[in-house]
Formats: C-alpha cells, sequence, structure tokens
C-alpha cells in the first residue's frame, strides 16, 4: 500500500482546493458550536415542538413516517424514525423500530436515554457529568445525528453492560456481540477528540483495525473526519474522508472513499450543495482518477439526488419537498421521485 501515498497526498490536496466555496451563514447559532439547540443542527428554526414526516412515491403510496419531537429549550424529548414501515417502492432497506426517548436536568444536560424496541428489553443508557471542559462523544447517535459531543460528560453506563468512561484524558471501553468484541479508545487534544480507534477480534483472532482522526476550528466546529480500516494483514480496506461546511452545522461538503480492489485504488466522491438559506440543493457522486499525475473528477451517469422546496411555512420552516433519489449515492434509496410533507407543531409562547 505504500506506493499509493502519492496517490492519497495528491487525493488529500484536490478536495481541501474543491471544498473552499463560499457559503452563506443560515444558522442561527448561539453560545459554542456543540451547545446550540439540536434544533439549530437540525435545520429548524423558531420554537418547534413536533415534526412529523411522512414520504411517498409518484403513485401517492405512502412510505415511512418518523416523529421527532423537542422540549422549549430545543433539545430532543423523543425520537421514532419508524412510525409506519416504508414500502419498497421508496426505500428497500428495513428501518429502526425503536422509540428512543431523552430526559435533561435542570442545567440542561441530557441525563438519560430509553431505547424501547418492539420484543426487545429495553436499553437505558444513564450519563452522568464532572466538571472538565472537554468535549465528549455520546456512545450512541443523537435521534438521527450519528456524532455528537456533549461538554464535560464523564460517564454513561446502561442496563446491558456498557461503561464508558472519561479517566486520565482517555476513553476505553468493549462492546460485545455474536460477531465477535470491538475494543475501542478515544485520545483527546485541546479539549476535543483526536483520534478513534477499534479493533475487531473474534476470541484472540484480529480481524480488522479502524483509525479515526477529527479535526476541529478552535470555536469548536466540526472540519474533518479521516477513517482508515485494514485487515489483520494490515491491508487497507477503506479509506473515508470527510470535510464540513464553516458556516452549516454538521453539514457535509466533500466525502470521499478510497477502496482497493483486485489491487487498484478506486477512490469515489460524493459533492454536496446547499441553497443560501441551508437546506441540502444536491448531491453528485464521481470518479477521481489519477491521469498523470493530475487528479481528475470523472461524473457517474445517473448519480445524482437532488431537492426541491415546494413549500415553507411563515417560520422558515420547509412543509414539502420533492427529491430525485438515485441508489448510486445512498444504496438503500429506490431510484426516482420520492415527495416528503412534513407537519410542524410549535410551543406555544
Amino acid at each position: 500500500m505504500k506506493n499509493n501515498i502519492f496517490f492519497y497526498s495528491l487525493l488529500s490536496s484536490f478536495l481541501l482546493l474543491s471544498s473552499c466555496q463560499k457559503e452563506d451563514n443560515y444558522t442561527h447559532m448561539e453560545l459554542d458550536y456543540w451547545q446550540n439547540r439540536h434544533t439549530t443542527f437540525l435545520g429548524l428554526f423558531d420554537q418547534v415542538k413536533k415534526v412529523t414526516e411522512t414520504e411517498s412515491d409518484q403513485t401517492g403510496e405512502t412510505g415511512n413516517t418518523s416523529i421527532l419531537e423537542f422540549n422549549k429549550q430545543g433539545n430532543i424529548l423523543s425520537y421514532c424514525p419508524t412510525v409506519i414501515e416504508s414500502s419498497p417502492s421508496t426505500r428497500w432497506i428495513p428501518f429502526d423500530m425503536a422509540t428512543y426517548s431523552y430526559q435533561y436536568n435542570s442545567t440542561g444536560a441530557l441525563i438519560s436515554l430509553e431505547k424501547a424496541e418492539p420484543g426487545c428489553e429495553t436499553i437505558v443508557y444513564t450519563l452522568t457529568y464532572g466538571s472538565h471542559q472537554t468535549y465528549i462523544p455520546l456512545p450512541f447517535p443523537l435521534a438521527n445525528i450519528p456524532f455528537f459531543l456533549v461538554k464535560g460528560l464523564e460517564s454513561v453506563t446502561s442496563n446491558q453492560g456498557l461503561d464508558y468512561r472519561f479517566a486520565n484524558g482517555q476513553i476505553s471501553y468493549a462492546e460485545h456481540s455474536f460477531f465477535g468484541t470491538k475494543e475501542i479508545s478515544y485520545a483527546f487534544a485541546s479539549n476535543y477528540p483526536s483520534t478513534r480507534t477499534e479493533v475487531i477480534k473474534r476470541g484472540e483472532t484480529l480481524l480488522e483495525t479502524e483509525t479515526t482522526t477529527y479535526q476541529f476550528a478552535p470555536a469548536g466546529a466540526l472540519q474533518r473526519i479521516h477513517k482508515e480500516s485494514f485487515s489483520a494483514e494490515e491491508d487497507l480496506i477503506v479509506e473515508t474522508e470527510v470535510l464540513y461546511s464553516e458556516q452549516l452545522l454538521l453539514s457535509p461538503t466533500t466525502e470521499r472513499r478510497t477502496s482497493v480492489r483486485d489491487q487498484e485504488v478506486i477512490t469515489e466522491q460524493l459533492t454536496y450543495s446547499y441553497f443560501q438559506n441551508g437546506r441540502l440543493n444536491s448531491i453528485k457522486k464521481s470518479l477521481l482518477e489519477n491521469q498523470n499525475g493530475h487528479i481528475v473528477e470523472v461524473p457517474i451517469e445517473n448519480a445524482k439526488e437532488s431537492h426541491i422546496y415546494a413549500e415553507t411555512d411563515a417560520k422558515g420552516n420547509w412543509l414539502e419537498r420533492e427529491s430525485k433519489k438515485s441508489s448510486l449515492i445512498n444504496i438503500g434509496d429506490v431510484d426516482g421521485e420520492i415527495d416528503y410533507k412534513r407537519s410542524i407543531v410549535y410551543h406555544k409562547k
């Protein structure tokens, strides 16, 4: 794999240049980056209480319906990703049927999460805090936000054996499943996570090692996530890099994935564009090829997703969106047009 270092170097330079595009700031950000309201991270305006979102295909057949509920402080109280399971006409990968409930203390810090899934024991996570100023990754997604940091978090435990603790400037814990054991550790620098290492084993046999590095702006904004996965023989399995907007919260601008197939390095790139109000406009996929020492972007036919926002309420939140989907962008999507409709309830002032 050492022969590919020159290619990766060229690729990194290309990504940095292609991501430097001016964007209009639509977010109403408060405090520091990670202490904004959850509604702000989700692109919602005003004191939203409940969002019900339903998707349907062009024949009018209803697909998945999801519900998000918020308290008056703009933080998530409940998340139900699948109220009505999606039909095959809108998406063919099964949906998450669990309901997630969140509780906060008087200062607004998250202290409990309950995950209730039909036919399964309810998982209860309990969070405690210390006096330190470090921003700690949650060991679970925050509703549909996969990566989220919480200031001062000291421990997360669960009734199913999770023991996630920040001690001596680091975190080390294990996750066990039928497939094997994941040994996970975080290192920190300047009050933010710098590296995440995941070692996957089955018994004493090493299967895979994954290393993730994070880059943050001085004010805490996430700028870059870089991840590499290697086999037990130290061969590269996959490398991914995501660059994030400087203005829009947790909004990717470029995502690329490099893998090795039959000794050939293949790099695919997703490029995101946004409207001036911060809403997602489109995602396109292309191949990045090294041609005589230059990285050339080659579009992939039909690999594009686009969105039109047909209706917006008086608060600035969209109520209807028309989306053209492609399974080449998201393998779980069905090719074609999908309509999304929202019903939004606001807290009384």
